[in-house]
């Protein structure tokens, strides 16, 4: 070998050794920057504005004072309370309907964790134990009461009986004027389970007959409330949660903007996505459970099973 062929060899092993030192480098490099975007992911949902909120409904009846007259569709004011506890101390804020409609239709926000509190039917214990409550904590709730039976206590008895009474017009009036009580509509007279299931079709009803019963039975509760309450109801609580395409469609042409049905499941509420509207579940509120034990197996477990099927953080 001569020496400039050594020389020559010299000078091809040192650049071989730098392009194996630049790639091993490159590697390790790599490795590095893997591991820290498993360790610490990036979070894109602080980047884009999330454009739909996730929007539980608990479903709420009667209260009562005692503990040994609660039942399937009564709790204690003393568990509501404990409710409404839970709900202040966990980042959760109690909405209304108007709320949801006003985040859909009307560009307003909603809060990060909100929620819905309702009570069907229109129990006079609604307002003898449920609204000192919502005034004490701060909180809404949205009641929607058989307009029948709240013209029965109005004009006709005198009867404030705590477990089994409606509320009056000025009770609806005085709760809807301090902002915290919003009036919704659950039919006037078709709270029924007898050949009508609620607002369904009776065997062998046609059509017309049906829409004819419907309509009317609708506006004869949206003029009552909007007269006593001075607020026209946008939303129809579907009584016992049975519902029908028929009915939807008939109510959707009288003006009605919002539906609630029985189903427990999370809502998603779209913004810019009125049919997000039309079918909105409801949490059955039993007696049964604490208020961390329902929050957390009925309403933070059903969250967690949501977001984890979409695999989402």
């Amino acid at each position: 070998m001569c020496r400039g062929e050594g020389s020559n060899t010299r000078t091809v092993v040192h650049l071989t050794r730098g392009r194996v030192y630049v790639a091993l480098s490159f590697l390790v490099l790599s490795l590095c920057l893997c591991v820290m975007f498993v360790k610490f992911p990036i979070n894109t949902t602080s980047v884009v504005p999330q454009d739909y909120r996730e929007v539980p409904i608990l479903m709420y009846h009667r209260l009562t004072s005692k503990k040994r007259t609660r039942r399937k569709y009564v709790v204690t004011a003393n568990l509501f309370a404990e409710d409404l506890k839970y709900i202040k101390n966990n980042g959760y804020t109690t909405v209304v309907i108007q709320d949801l409609i006003d985040y859909v239709k009307n560009k307003k926000d909603l809060p990060d964790k909100p929620i819905v509190l309702m009570f069907d039917d229109g129990f006079y214990n609604n307002y003898l134990y449920g609204f000192p409550l919502l005034k004490e904590h701060n909180c809404k709730m949205v009641i929607s009461p058989i307009v029948k039976e709240v013209d029965y206590y109005s004009f006709y008895v005198s009867d404030s009986h705590a477990e089994y009474a409606y509320c009056t017009w000025s009770q609806l009036k005085e709760m809807h004027d301090s902002q915290l009580v919003e009036v919704q509509n659950h039919s006037y007279d078709m709270h029924e389970t007898g050949k009508r299931y609620g607002i369904m079709k009776k065997r062998g009803e046609s059509f017309e007959k049906y829409k004819q019963r419907l309509t009317k039975d609708f506006q004869t509760a949206q003029e009552k409330i909007e007269r006593e309450i001075g607020v026209a109801p946008t939303a129809f609580i579907y009584p016992f949660g049975a519902v029908n395409k028929e009915s939807m469609n008939i109510l959707k042409g009288l003006g009605c903007e919002v539906f609630a049905n029985c189903e427990e499941r999370i809502n998603k509420i779209k913004r810019g996505d009125p049919e997000c509207l039309y079918s909105l579940k409801r949490f059955f509120r039993s007696y049964k459970k604490s208020s961390e034990d329902y929050f957390k197996i009925k309403i933070e477990g059903k969250r967690k099973q949501k977001l984890n099927l979409f695999g989402e953080n």
